[in-house]
């Protein structure tokens, strides 16, 4: 028997096509980005199983992909961070993100790269995932080393000439000094007492005028009573009685700040004068400061004949620039240096001084 009607029901399905091809260009579109990555990229599963690895992670290591896929994440980091790995994994499971890990990285030679590791959770192929992306830090890391050894030889260099000046200034002063008196504790000493006593006062005034500078040179009194203007002018001052070069400070009323930020860019820029006068020939130093509600920013500049910068940062002679950039960064300061041959220097610095 034929039946007698028909029952059709029609659903119309053009959102779902619509959410479906975003999902697949959405996927294809991470795919691209994870191939063509330059940083190393690795995902897992939910128990830190390997699902996949990007091309530059392989290039990396020298690991073949399938040495990856399927293996323990774990198995890839040193075991010296293990420890913490676990927990930061074990947080970011927890959470949608975490601080970025620095660790180090197993290659094919059984040879460990310094790396720093972003993480994020993603959804693909509708299960759960953990993407992690793994920057090679080995440049920074010998950076810092770089920075750390400037530092160390930096304060050796200054404890040496600060042990020269006491040796070599206040040494004689004291020494002569104590030799008078000693001619005038003899009893039967030919000596007018008249004429030395003059003498051993001059020599104190020089010892005392002695201390003075060294002790300005360790920490300038200024600074911490009148803040860095007044401590910058008085170096220059000190500057322009051995030296022509026309120094000009263009400034606003500037509060007080952190002491340490204070001495930060004060050394900074006694640093970059100190430059000028060594290598620049130049003129004159104009320096420039500007001041918002919570950041100081200062601009130095001369008109001397300038530098490859890329060149000098290469050399040894480099180190003072990257101890002025180490001096910064202890203090989440900027340093932007601009220089080539002919054209001077500009150095630009920024801190936050709320």
């Amino acid at each position: 028997k034929k039946p007698s009607r028909w029952l059709g029901i029609m659903r119309d399905i053009t959102e779902q096509r619509k959410t479906q091809d975003q999902i697949l260009k959405s996927e294809d579109k991470f795919r691209t980005i994870f191939n063509a990555s330059k940083d190393g990229i690795i995902l897992l599963d939910e128990d830190l199983k390997i699902l996949d690895v990007n091309k530059s992670l392989v290039i990396k290591t020298a690991y073949t992909r399938q040495n990856y896929i399927g293996a323990n994440s774990l198995d890839f980091l040193t075991t010296k961070t293990a420890e913490d790995t676990i927990k930061w994994l074990a947080n970011l499971k927890r959470s949608q993100s975490v601080e970025n890990l620095e660790t180090e990285l197993k290659n094919s030679t059984n040879t460990f790269v310094p790396v720093e590791i972003s993480a994020s959770k993603i959804t693909i192929n509708n299960k759960n995932a953990l993407l992690l992306i793994i920057r090679d830090i080995s440049e920074r890391k010998k950076l810092e080393s770089k920075l750390l050894k400037s530092v160390i030889n930096t304060e050796e260099r200054e404890r040496l000439r600060f042990s020269q000046e006491l040796h070599d200034e206040l040494g004689p002063l004291l020494s002569a000094a104590k030799m008078y008196v000693d001619w005038l504790d003899k009893p039967n000493a030919n000596i007018s007492k008249e004429e030395l006593i003059p003498d051993i006062k001059t020599l104190l005034e020089e010892a005392s005028q002695s201390i003075r500078n060294i002790s300005f040179k360790l920490s300038p009194h200024i600074l911490q009573n009148y803040g860095i203007l007044e401590a910058l002018k008085a170096f220059i001052g000190k500057i322009k009685e051995v030296t022509k070069l026309e120094i000009n400070i263009t400034a606003p009323e500037i509060p007080r700040f952190a002491e340490i930020s204070e001495t930060v860019v004060y050394r900074v820029l006694c640093e970059c004068i100190n430059n000028t006068i060594k290598h620049a020939k130049a003129k004159s130093v104009n320096i420039i400061f500007a001041k918002s509600s919570d950041q100081l920013a200062v601009n130095y500049s001369d008109d001397g004949i300038g530098f490859d910068l890329e060149k000098v940062m290469s050399k040894p002679k480099g180190i003072g620039l990257l101890n002025m950039q180490s001096r910064l960064k202890s203090i989440n300061g900027e340093l932007h240096i601009d220089a080539s041959p002919g054209h001077g220097t500009n150095i630009f610095l920024k801190i936050n001084t709320d």
